[in-house]
């Protein structure tokens, strides 16, 4: 699985989730755990989408510890913050945002990386 996949993956179970489907957990949870394999070839677009994955996933109320994927990706997307378009360092704050209010630790360098 790429890193684009990944995002796209967690999107699809994020929006399944919303849409008031149930969702195996475990599927999830395989996913989330190939984005630290991943995260190391994440361009700034797949950092984003994987964190907005990530936000839309908690803001749906499923219960994954993804927290360390959400520092394979901060770290990724610290690495490769230069190349950021303004959308994707718009999109990336907020889903630290939403991650935060959920109760998911944030990377403080990334924040400040990409701020």
């Amino acid at each position: 699985m790429s890193a684009r996949d990944v995002g796209h993956t967690l999107t699809a179970f994020a929006q399944l989730a919303e849409s008031g489907m149930d969702v195996d957990i475990e599927h999830v949870r395989a996913v989330i755990g190939e984005t630290t394999r991943v995260a190391g070839r994440a361009t700034a677009l797949d950092a984003s989408r994987i964190f907005y994955a990530f936000a839309r996933l908690a803001g749906s109320r499923i219960d994954v510890d993804n927290t360390k994927a959400v520092q394979a990706v901060s770290a990724e997307a610290i690495r490769v913050v230069d190349k950021m378009s303004a959308r994707d360092v718009s999109q990336i704050l907020n889903s630290f945002v939403y991650l935060t209010k959920s109760g998911v630790a944030v990377d403080a360098k990334a924040v400040q990386a990409v701020s």
